[in-house]
């Protein structure tokens, strides 16, 4: 099984509640459910193993576990690419942003 993975706003306690917009991702596209744990991060470098403690398409709580500081990158990616056309430029777009290209 694939290691799942979460950006979110801030991680900042130990309990996460996830917008209703979020809660839809983890719960229905990611098909996670209580017990389940994925990998989250927020955009000012920290990271956190988190548990699922409570989740629906509306409304997802999650526990973190050892909040960590993310080193920064030693490299930085680039990426040159002529967009497709339709669906595939949207996939390329969500691939490309999953493996960190800013």
């Amino acid at each position: 099984m694939s290691k799942k993975y979460l950006a979110v706003e801030a991680l900042a306690s130990e309990i996460l509640v996830l917008d209703p917009k979020r809660s839809f991702y983890v719960s229905v596209v990611l098909r996670l459910k209580p017990g389940d744990k994925l990998a989250v991060f927020d955009r000012v470098g920290k990271q956190a193993r988190a548990t699922i403690l409570e989740s629906n398409n509306q409304h997802v709580v999650m526990a973190l576990d050892e909040l960590e500081e993310r080193e920064k990158p030693s490299r930085f990616l680039s990426v040159a690419l002529a967009m497709p056309k339709g669906a595939r430029a949207d996939w390329a777009i969500e691939k490309l942003t999953e493996v960190g290209v800013q």
